[in-house]
């Protein structure tokens, strides 16, 4: 059988406790009752007695005069009915009192009935005091049990409530000892959090900071608000996701936490109002909502990481992955990325663009001749003017050996004379202003997606690339 914890047997003793109080508070409430019986039976049976006496005393006075005799046993008679309406629970009191009164109303002073009268009231009077004695008795008896009962009651109320206040003491005891450990437990608790890499925070529903550490007040900055978590921040920080649209305070993550939703790695980057948009912190948000008992949320908790180093990272190998070596362009992998969604924009919002396939013509003469050094150097040259000739806004890239792309925005088919002289004067520019082993020379190709008649990036693609070797062989051709 488990042994009772200090609280259960207070719960056990109480009932008991209470019981003895009630039990001690009857008991004290009967000794009342029966005191107040006894003195009304005292009263009773002294008032017939009385009324007896009374009545033998107005008998003699009628037995000794004529005169007053009849005025005698008029008071008389008066005793003996007020003694029958007092016994009017007493049978054989009443059968006395019935066989009195006819005594009473023929007596005419004769000593023989006198003493017959007297005689019955004397026994009247006798019972009466026998059943006065009875009547004290079984008040005696009772009294004794009562005061028995209150007298144990009250013993065992006494013991029970010293049990339950010695109980109380060493609850009392406990909980101070259990409260000092939880005290001591969370402030513990609250210097390792405070110690903590990672930005932890804790807020009520209604927005109040249960607790800030010092990494999640550094990232917050110090024109945060200290005592509660504002509905929107933004005139403190600003939050952006990966793709740099702005988050909205309700998406965050402690935000939708109080509102009982969890998050796990929400991105984005986080910097102070005012700051310049080099500045800035990556963050990597988890969140969690607190249930109560009841399954209702009593607060939101998040967890904030400076993931700025892992960002950077990031980015490097992104660039890497995405860019060719040799000429700073991007390589096909970063091309079919940014042309990819630079194509679905550009269809969403009927916008044109124009595909230029263009090829580094002799480059095999080169690399056998001069050596591949002189190769390289003129694929870098290559490269040069493509990105003089044309906008940042475009997307330059190297497919591969002398193979080169470019998206051009906003280009339509009307621009493509103008697109080509201009490639051919950036060349040209090129081979003037240099010295290489040997003239530049490109071939082109321009393939345009009209909003009208859309093509796939890859059509369009395949497209340039057709009309790029058209012009290679119309330029073999001629002997260009």
């Amino acid at each position: 059988m488990p042994a009772l914890s200090p609280s259960k047997w207070i719960l056990v003793l109480l009932g008991p406790a209470i019981l003895s109080l009630a039990c001690a508070i009857v008991g004290l409430f009967l000794a009342r009752q029966h005191l107040v019986a006894a003195n009304d039976w005292v009263r009773h049976t002294s008032e017939v007695e009385l009324s007896i006496g009374s009545c033998r005393l107005h008998v003699r006075e009628a037995q000794l005069t004529a005169r007053e005799r009849p005025i005698a046993l008029a008071s008389a008679r008066a005793d003996a009915e007020h003694v029958r309406s007092l016994t009017s629970d007493n049978p054989p009191q009443q059968t006395r009192v019935n066989a009195l009164l006819p005594l009473l109303q023929a007596f005419d002073g004769d000593h023989a009935e006198a003493d017959r009268i007297d005689a019955e009231l004397h026994e009247m009077g006798v019972v009466e005091g026998a059943l006065m004695d009875v009547r004290m008795a079984t008040l005696a008896g009772a009294r004794r049990i009562g005061w028995l009962v209150i007298a144990v009651s009250s013993l065992l109320t006494v013991a029970l409530m010293t049990i339950l206040l010695r109980l109380l003491y060493r609850q009392s005891r406990a909980l101070s000892a259990a409260h000092l450990k939880i005290q001591q437990e969370a402030a513990m608790l609250e210097s390792v959090v405070d110690s903590m890499v990672d930005g932890i925070m804790a807020i009520t529903p209604d927005r109040t900071f249960l607790h800030v550490n010092r990494a999640a007040r550094r990232l917050l900055g110090q024109d945060f608000p200290e005592d509660s978590f504002p509905k929107d921040w933004r005139s403190s920080i600003e939050c952006r996701y990966p793709d740099g649209t702005e988050m909205k305070p309700e998406d965050g993550a402690l935000a939708r936490a109080i509102h009982g939703k969890s998050t796990d790695n929400l991105i984005y980057r986080t910097r102070q109002v005012g700051e310049s948009t080099d500045a800035g912190i990556w963050i990597s948000a988890t969140a969690r909502p607190v249930r109560g008992a009841d399954g209702a949320v009593i607060a939101g908790v998040v967890a904030l990481r400076d993931i700025s180093e892992q960002k950077r990272q990031q980015d490097q190998l992104h660039a890497l992955s995405t860019s060719d070596e040799l000429t700073g362009l991007r390589n096909r992998r970063g091309f079919l990325m940014l042309a990819e969604q630079h194509a679905r924009v550009a269809q969403r919002h009927a916008l044109p663009f124009g595909i230029i396939f263009a090829d580094l013509n002799g480059l095999k003469a080169i690399n056998d001749s001069l050596g591949h050094e002189a190769g390289d150097q003129t694929i870098r040259a290559a490269g040069d003017v493509l990105r003089d000739t044309f906008r940042e806004s475009d997307i330059l890239a190297r497919l591969g050996g002398d193979e080169f792309v470019v998206l051009l925005a906003n280009a339509d088919s009307g621009m493509q004379q103008a697109i080509a002289e201009r490639l051919q004067v950036g060349v040209g520019a090129h081979n003037a202003r240099l010295a290489l082993p040997r003239r530049l020379s490109l071939s082109v190709g321009i393939a345009f997606f009209d909003p009208a008649q859309p093509l796939p990036l890859g059509e369009l693609m395949v497209e340039a690339d057709r009309l790029m070797y058209a012009d290679k062989r119309e330029r073999r051709r001629l002997g260009a």
